[in-house]
């Protein structure tokens, strides 16, 4: 009998095991934590990183602005509040993306404040988000700059960030210690300057002087002529006032009554110009008659000179 040969079983070919066609690498991210809508948030943003880059720029001002809208819905229904940290990411970048990003700082009023001052005090927003510039922090850090007295801070759409600002007027310069500052008509101090700078503004001397000017300025106004001859305001023992003269008297005010003593004061110079005549002093602290002291004999009134008080 033939004897048949049996084939040879064929050995099955091994399986890689778990084996995974091959694809795009897939993005792994920490597992987020926090409350329900939150993790919702942050996974969401996670996704949105990595669609975002793929965008064309038409696309992706149409979804910033579709951002936005969706950003406005929930800030009008109170949902910032539990999430505002996240949706502020999600609609910075939507409107950057949106192109309403700051491109250009614009300003008006400036005079003596520079545009480096400006700039610094606004801060780095060039790229950041319009919609996200902090207007109230701008402003008050422009406002802190000695020379402005006010200031705003706009939006201009889509990507210009404006400044108004007015500035303080100089009213006179005021020495204390021998520092000279540059202050304004209710004494706010502006600036340190030089000893010679502004040499027509009224000089204002001694501790308290620059908040205590505003007072003095504002009864000065009505009497022009003697504003015209007062060199300097020297403050007396945080209690009244010496008007310096150009002629080099001093002019003793009271501690109160001081409108009065102008007007007399005025009345007599317009009689006799007695503001440029060579005297020492003019006492105007006795409400019933003035004090002259050094003056020419026709006009003198015997005085002591004792230590001021």
């Amino acid at each position: 009998m033939r004897q048949v040969k049996a084939k040879p079983k064929r050995r099955a070919k091994a399986r890689p095991k778990n084996r995974k066609p091959a694809g795009r690498p897939r993005r792994t991210h920490p597992k987020p934590e926090g409350p329900f809508l939150v993790r919702i948030i942050d996974r969401a943003g996670e996704r949105f990183d990595e669609v975002w880059e793929n965008f064309s720029p038409y696309a992706r001002v149409a979804g910033g602005a579709l951002v936005l809208a969706v950003a406005a819905l929930l800030w009008a229904g109170g949902y910032f509040a539990a999430v505002g940290a996240r949706i502020n990411v999600f609609t910075a970048k939507a409107a950057i993306g949106a192109g309403f990003a700051v491109e250009r700082i614009t300003a008006r009023g400036l005079e003596n404040v520079t545009e480096a001052e400006m700039l610094a005090a606004v801060g780095p927003v060039e790229g950041v988000s319009l919609l996200h510039v902090d207007l109230a922090g701008a402003r008050d850090r422009v406002e802190a700059l000695g020379w402005v007295e006010v200031a705003a801070v706009s939006r201009l759409w889509p990507d210009v960030l404006h400044v108004s600002i007015i500035e303080r007027a100089p009213a006179a310069v005021w020495q204390l210690n021998g520092q000279m500052h540059l202050i304004d008509a209710e004494g706010g101090v502006i600036v340190p300057v030089p000893a010679d700078a502004y040499p027509h503004l009224p000089l204002v001397v001694g501790e308290g002087a620059a908040t205590a000017a505003g007072e003095i300025f504002a009864l000065l106004a009505d009497y022009p002529d003697i504003r015209a001859e007062t060199k300097a305001m020297v403050r007396v023992g945080h209690r009244r006032w010496n008007l310096r003269l150009k002629s080099g008297a001093d002019v003793k005010l009271p501690e109160d009554g001081v409108a009065a003593a102008l007007r007399r004061l005025a009345g007599a110079h317009e009689a006799n110009d007695l503001l440029r005549k060579p005297m020492k002093y003019i006492d105007l602290r006795n409400a019933e008659q003035a004090v002259l002291g050094g003056a020419p004999a026709a006009v003198a009134t015997p005085v002591s000179y004792g230590r001021e008080t």
